[in-house]
């Protein structure tokens, strides 16, 4: 069990491990299976290592990167 003050988005490489070896121990193949995982996870490292594990990575962008990215393109306007 993890500390409560650690986030999934730390857990999710170890949680990956485990699934896999879960996987292999019921004699599943998890290549090429989708993983849908919700904004908190988005960050190219988790997509990279969901990538490794074989999984296709189905992650929500996160609220946060896409309400920078227009705060950053608003900005390029000049309004006057």
């Amino acid at each position: 069990m993890a500390p409560v003050n650690e986030t999934d988005m730390v857990l999710l490489p170890e949680g990956l491990k485990a699934l896999k070896q879960v996987a292999k121990e019921v004699g599943l193949d998890l290549r090429g299976a989708y993983l849908n995982l919700d904004g908190g996870f988005d960050s190219a490292h988790n997509r990279k290592c969901i990538f490794n594990a074989g999984l296709i990575p189905n992650v929500k962008c996160s609220d946060l990167i896409t309400s920078t990215a227009l705060l950053d393109y608003i900005a390029d306007f000049d309004l006057n």
